[in-house]
Parts: C-alpha cells; structure tokens; sequence
C-alpha cells in the first residue's frame, strides 16, 4: 500500500467523522453515515458517497471542489454542504422514493406499448444521477429534491442487432 493511498483512507475516514460531528451540532445525529457509503475508484473526484434512498436506490453525492482537502476553510465549507446535503435528502426520501416509482411505472408503461408494436425492449433498471453536495445543500429539501433526476436503463437491439443499454433521464415522470 502506497502512502498516497493510507493518506486518502486516513482523509476520507476523518472527512466522514467531520461530516457525523456536524450532524450531530445540526440537531440530526438520527441521521446515518457510514464509510461504507464511500467509493474512490473509479472515478475523477476524490470520492463519491453513495447514499442510501430507501432499501433499492442510492444516490452518488460528490464534492465540488476536487482540492478541498488542502484548504481548511474549503474543507469546512464541504462538511457543512455533506453535511446539509444528507439531512435534506433523509428529509425528502419519501418524496424522492415517489418520484422514482412514478418514473419507472412512466417508463414500464412506455415499454409495455413499444413492445406491443413490436420492439425488443425492455426496462434495465432506474437509478439516480450523481448529484454535487452544493446542490443539495440547498435550504430546505424540496429545492434541494428538484435537483435528483432519475435515469432509465433501457435494454434494446442496437442496429447491428446486438442488445445494448441506453440510458435516458427523466427530469419529470410525465
């Protein structure tokens, strides 16, 4: 193991009890996080938590500034977004659950009449787009809800007649 790597992992590991700390001053020590949450590869950013939406989705929440671990100020300001950004989305799970049943029923029903008329089709999976902490950090969950967008996973025939899976994002369910 290369000291690049224990240092990211000492990082990370003090970022999440950073993070429980300042939920814990907000009030919301209810709130659950775990570093299990955390991936580091493969990816640009330093990390992404993926945060649990129910018992079938996550959501990937990345920080903005990729440098923020070198920066104290910037390191705070990252805390308190995480930090926010969690609370929101454990204060509007209900309505992000709904909106993800009701845009997979959406893209069922799409299905269902495509192949009807006769396409090979079928429905992958729905999951959640990445979201940068900031967004959700947002004051109160509703605004910080309008920035989750779902995305569809599609299994189709490709024109080589060869099955592939297209993603599309449905910012509204209708």
């Amino acid at each position: 193991m290369t000291k690049d790597i224990d240092q990211n992992r000492l990082s990370t590991r003090q970022f999440i009890d950073q993070v429980r700390k300042r939920l814990c001053v907000q009030g919301r020590p209810d709130i659950l996080l775990s570093r299990l949450w955390i991936e580091t590869e493969p990816t640009d950013e330093p990390f992404v938590l993926n945060v649990p939406i129910g018992p079938e989705y996550t959501v990937g929440v990345r920080p903005v500034n990729v440098d923020f671990w070198n920066d104290p100020a910037l390191f705070e300001r990252t805390i308190g977004q995480f930090a926010d950004a969690l609370i929101n989305l454990r204060d509007a799970e209900r309505s992000i659950l709904n909106y993800v049943e009701d845009v997979r029923l959406q893209a069922l029903k799409a299905i269902t009449s495509a192949r009807d008329e006769g396409f090979d089709i079928g429905l992958e999976g729905v999951n959640l787009r990445p979201v940068q902490a900031i967004h959700l950090s947002q004051d109160g969950w509703e605004e910080a809800a309008s920035y989750i967008v779902a995305v569809i996973k599609v299994r189709h025939l490709s024109s080589a007649l060869q099955y592939e899976v297209s993603e599309l994002q449905a910012d509204n369910p209708q």
